[in-house]
C-alpha cells in the first residue's frame, strides 16, 4: 500500500481509514480502560451479578463519567464508521457498524434507571449488530486479523443465546453479559489498529 492509502488488490484509495482506526481503536480502548477501572472503584460492586449499564444508571457517582465515555465511544464509533465506507459500497456492513454506534449512543443517553426502552433497544443493538459488525470484518480485511473477527462475533452471539435460553454458563448475569460486550470491544482495538498499519486491506 502507498502512502495514499491505495490497495494493490484493486487500487481504490481510502485515506480515512488511518483516521477511523485511530477512532475504532482509541474507543475501544477507553471502554474497556474506563470501565474496568469504574467497576473497581464503586465499592461493593459485583462484576458476576451488576450489570455493566449499572455504572451510569444506579445512583453511583461514577455515573456521569461512565455516560459520557460511553457516549463519546458512540461518537468515535460513528465517525471511524462514516471515514471508512464513505464512497466505497459494502452498504450492508455499513449498515450494521452504523447501527452499533446508534445503539451504543442510545444506553449512554437513556440510563437504565430513568426510561430504559431506549437503553433495552440501545444494548440489543449493540450487542447483535456489534457481533454482526465483527463477523463480516474480514470482507474489507486480508490477514490473519480476517480469524479474530468471526471468532469474537461468534463468542458474542454465543453469549446472547444463552443470555436467552436463560443460563449464566455458572458466569451470573454480569459476567455473561461481559462475555457479550468484552468480545466486542476487543475485537474493536484489533480492527482499529489493522487499519492503522500499512498492511494491505482488500478495499
Amino acid at each position: 500500500m502507498d502512502a495514499e492509502g491505495s490497495t494493490p488488490q484493486t487500487g481504490l484509495k481510502n485515506p480515512g481509514r488511518f483516521k477511523a482506526g485511530t477512532g475504532f481503536m482509541v474507543g475501544g480502548i477507553m471502554f474497556m480502560l474506563l470501565t474496568n477501572l469504574l467497576e473497581a472503584a464503586v465499592p461493593g460492586f459485583s462484576v458476576r451479578n451488576d450489570a455493566i449499564s449499572t455504572l451510569g444508571g444506579n445512583g453511583y457517582p461514577v455515573e456521569l463519567l461512565w455516560n459520557t465515555q460511553l457516549f463519546v465511544v458512540g461518537i468515535l464509533w460513528l465517525f471511524s464508521t462514516y471515514l471508512l465506507f464513505r464512497g466505497k459500497g459494502h452498504r450492508l456492513m455499513a449498515f450494521s457498524f452504523y447501527l452499533t454506534g446508534i445503539g451504543i449512543l442510545l444506553v449512554s443517553l437513556d440510563p437504565w434507571n430513568v426510561r430504559g426502552t431506549l437503553h433495552g433497544i440501545g444494548a440489543q443493538m449493540g450487542f447483535l449488530f456489534g457481533a454482526i459488525s465483527a463477523i463480516t470484518s474480514p470482507r474489507i480485511l486480508d490477514g490473519r486479523l480476517r480469524i479474530l473477527g468471526p471468532a469474537m462475533g461468534a463468542l458474542a452471539i454465543f453469549a446472547v443465546i444463552c443470555g436467552a435460553l436463560g443460563t449464566t454458563l455458572g458466569l451470573g448475569g454480569g459476567g455473561l453479559e461481559r462475555l457479550v460486550y468484552y468480545p466486542i470491544f476487543l475485537w474493536e482495538i484489533a480492527f482499529g489498529s489493522c487499519l492503522l498499519s500499512k498492511d494491505p486491506i482488500t478495499y
